[in-house]
């Protein structure tokens, strides 16, 4: 299996019936094409290639987008550095934000709560799971029950 997650593009491969390219998506579906020809195949292929790379916007380049618009909704400087600080804390790779799935921002979450040491109800606390929340597309992963 592909150590890549996300969308991406394999292929061509030469087929029976001409020359196939496979799609797959983020959520892992696969949808192939068919094509007469190696050449008509490179050449979508590079089309599709193309169109993934414009569409790879990293966590860093959505978070400079992100920062003016709190100041525009009426957020204070402090709050928004804050707000900063925790997305940074949370992605502190950039990251594509494509390959944000569920499941990958739990992880992220779960690593930065193990790594540093804040206190559950703390402002700082609170910005970092908004971060989690923003960076995921407005899907919040689950709270942990306490044992």
């Amino acid at each position: 299996m592909s150590s890549e997650r996300g969308e991406r593009i394999l292929g061509p491969y030469e087929d029976k019936n001409g020359w196939r390219v496979v799609e797959i998506d983020a959520h892992g579906n696969r949808t192939s094409t068919l094509l007469a020809t190696e050449v008509k195949a490179v050449c979508y292929v590079d089309v599709l290639r193309a169109a993934l790379a414009r569409e790879d916007q990293l966590t860093e380049s959505a978070l400079a987008e992100y920062l003016p618009r709190l100041g525009t909704k009426g957020d204070k400087a402090a709050s928004i550095d804050v707000t900063a600080w925790a997305i940074g804390l949370f992605c502190p790779e950039p990251l594509p934000l494509r390959l944000l799935s569920s499941k990958r921002c739990a992880s992220l979450y779960e690593n930065l709560r193990t790594r540093t040491r804040m206190r559950p109800g703390s402002a700082k606390a609170g910005a970092v799971r908004r971060g989690l929340v923003v960076l995921n597309g407005g899907v919040q992963a689950p709270e942990k029950k306490a044992q």
